[in-house]
């Protein structure tokens, strides 16, 4: 459930606040079906493990079907990019940075059925419509300013073209494309790329490694 009193609570946490996104979206249908992706949210969740360490105080915005947050966080349950959207714009007016470790789907239906589709209606043709871009959103308004702002460029094999445009466009500060087969495991295939042009392969590496690096990074942006 989500607590409307969160906003409230996370400007008054330790610093730094870290708004961060886990999980894939569901987006409905019909009362039974969605459309989701095979993400588990342990990156994210991870990346919130690793604030908790740092004395920080992170926000989870966490998908639905994820492996189960650290004990003590603040986590906002997000179903659909519609829902996740929301959370971070509530929330990062509060926060320092932002991480988008989320698998957010790219489409959702143009309409959910309030009916269950059934084999009976015969072929059914799913029109689909783009979901809203969180991290373009983010660029485009104020609460950019002074906050560290982390992406992830997902693909099937690694695409750093892809990665350093986004991280142009999105105006990021770091980016990290990686590839599908991290899915539902321990380890991720890492490339990062900064605003400055700095890129760092750390090859495959533990989940909670590429969390200790990106802390860091965050911890580093907040001391200039």
């Amino acid at each position: 459930m989500r607590d409307s009193n969160l906003a409230g609570n996370f400007a008054d946490a330790s610093r730094p606040r870290v708004v961060v996104t886990a999980g894939p979206t569901a987006e409905d249908i019909d009362p039974v079906r969605y459309l989701t992706n095979r993400s588990s949210g342990r990156m994210g969740i991870a990346v919130a493990e690793e604030v908790m360490a740092a004395g920080g105080t992170p926000l989870l915005v966490l998908g639905p079907g994820t492996a189960a947050p650290p004990a003590g966080a603040m986590v906002v349950q997000a179903r659909s990019a519609e829902n996740m959207r929301d959370a971070v714009v509530k929330n990062l007016p509060c926060a320092d940075a932002l991480v988008m470790a989320a698998a957010v789907a790219d489409y959702t239906p143009a309409g959910t059925l309030r009916e269950k589709l059934r084999k009976k209606d015969g072929d059914f043709f799913l029109r689909l419509r783009r979901t809203p871009d969180i991290l373009l959103e983010v660029a485009a308004s104020g609460f950019r300013q002074g906050r560290f702002i982390c992406g992830f460029s997902l693909d099937v094999a690694q695409n750093r073209g892809e990665a350093l445009r986004k991280l142009r466009e999105k105006d990021l500060d770091m980016i990290v494309s990686n590839t599908t087969d991290s899915f539902g495991t321990g380890e991720i295939r890492a490339l990062l790329l900064f605003r400055d042009g700095e890129a760092l392969d750390l090859g495959v590496v533990a989940k909670e490694a590429l969390a200790r690096v990106i802390v860091d990074r965050i911890r580093r942006f907040g001391a200039t």
